[in-house]
């Protein structure tokens, strides 16, 4: 297949969360005629959307989908997919998992797919994950599959934190365990932070990885007595994907586990 690469860089930036309420937000981009291939139309005051990805949180971007600007009826021939640049604020590569086409689905405009045939590679490039290493503007590149296509195509592209949150109490129960569910396919990485609620880090960036369609269980046994503090959990899944809970034991006079109570993990849209 003859696939023109038509790169558009845009600068984009992640959604500041200073608290667990916020909604993603949208950014729309176009290809329009008489744009060059290195060009970018950008409308709908896009530069006004300015935020920023934060580090040590997580994130996922997808393009929701491709149309025509003066029809209701899509391109079908039309498939804008991301390209493998993505690069932080230091102009560094950043490693990003490409997941278009793992569980949930991407949300499409109308329901309305591209006619041409889409391999695995490309529809897995319609979206990423990324664990943020750094605090600023980050930069992407989008491309058009398809040979000739890109005339006039609007694609909707949104960014939006998927860090999960959680909470332990050793006043209350001796040991927690972060119980996580992968409802999709494939494996992802997972980070776990746990803060003190004195500041201190007790656990930095533990890595762990979250096989498909299972429960993996971590347990934290040795957080210091006494305390209460807060879980972090960064991971390369899309939104929706990765869910849990905390969930907080004693142990039993004959050696074994009483569990005291669980509360879900949530996220920074659902809290």
């Amino acid at each position: 297949m003859n696939i023109k690469q038509t790169i558009k860089t845009i600068l984009f930036y992640s959604i500041i969360f200073a608290s667990t309420n916020a909604s993603a937000q949208i950014r729309q981009f176009t290809t329009s005629p008489g744009v060059s291939d290195n060009q970018l139309a950008i409308i709908e005051n896009f530069a006004l959307l300015q935020s920023y990805f934060h580090e040590n949180k997580s994130y996922e971007c997808s393009i929701a989908h491709t149309y025509l600007e003066d029809t209701d009826n899509a391109n079908t021939t039309d498939y804008m997919m991301f390209t493998q640049n993505v690069t932080d604020r230091d102009n560094q590569v950043v490693s990003v998992n490409f997941n278009g086409g793992a569980f949930p689905p991407i949300s499409t405009y109308k329901g309305i797919h591209s006619s041409n045939v889409i391999t695995e590679t490309q529809q897995a490039r319609q979206r990423f994950s990324l664990i943020a290493a750094k605090t600023g503007q980050h930069q992407v590149s989008v491309e058009n599959a398809f040979s000739g296509a890109g005339i006039s195509t609007y694609s909707l592209f949104t960014c939006r934190e998927t860090t999960l949150y959680g909470s332990y109490n050793r006043f209350y129960a001796e040991t927690p365990i972060v119980e996580l569910l992968n409802k999709a396919r494939v494996a992802f990485q997972v980070q776990i932070t746990i803060i003190g609620g004195d500041g201190a880090v007790l656990i930095n960036k533990q890595a762990y990885v979250v096989n498909p369609n299972t429960r993996t269980d971590i347990i934290f046994n040795s957080l210091p007595p006494s305390t209460f503090g807060q879980i972090i959990i960064t991971h390369t899944a899309p939104f929706g994907a990765l869910e849990g809970v905390i969930a907080e034991y004693n142990q039993s006079a004959n050696g074994g586990i009483v569990l005291r109570r669980e509360r879900p993990l949530e996220n920074a849209e659902r809290s």
